[in-house]
This record gives structure tokens, sequence and C-alpha cells, in this order.
């Protein structure tokens, strides 16, 4: 006569249930993985279309502009990377950069 043991039944299902005291709980999630950082990017496109660093961060900083909310909602670093013409400001907002004034060079 074989005693229930919820350590290793051989019925995965049972063992689920019965081995949390009856409450079904759900199987863990594996964590997600850290995608790659900016520069790390900027560099893989450079890379990838033959040009130089600079333009490849432009390519990656314009692509994370158009991304949609859906996809910033998933990676709010892509909320992150600042628009042309402006800089960080206090708190971390962006801010208009000041028109250069005239008669400067």
């Amino acid at each position: 006569m074989s005693v229930y043991n919820p350590s290793g039944s051989g019925n995965v299902h049972v063992d689920r249930i019965m081995g949390t005291g009856g409450k079904r709980v759900a199987a863990k999630k594996a964590p997600a993985k850290k995608g790659m950082g900016f520069k790390a990017a900027a560099a893989s496109a450079a890379k990838s279309a033959g040009v130089s660093s600079k333009a490849g961060a432009a390519m990656v900083a314009a692509a994370s502009q158009k991304a949609s909310p859906t996809a910033k909602k998933a990676n709010p670093n892509l909320a992150k990377v600042a628009r042309k013409g402006t800089t960080k400001g206090a708190g971390g907002k962006f801010v208009k950069k000041a028109a250069p004034k005239k008669g400067s060079k």
C-alpha cells in the first residue's frame, strides 16, 4: 500500500494542487532577460549600417522616439531618450534648449 507523498507522487498535477494545501497556484515564470543598453544598440546599428557610431546613435534615438505607447510600456527606457533640440532639466524632465542669441557665432 502506497502513501501519498506531495513531494513526489509522480502526478505533477496533484502535487501542484495538494502540495499547496489544496490551493491552485500558477506555475512560476522565468524572469525576463535584460536587453542591451543604448550604447550597445547604437554600436550594433552603426556596424550593421556601416556608418559612424554617432550616426548609429541617431538611428537608435529616432527609432526609440517613434516607438508605440505599448512598446514604451513594455520598455520604459524608450521614454528616457531625449528628442532633438531638448535637454534634461530638473527632475529628469525634457525641456527645450534655449535658442542661440542672434549675432553670436
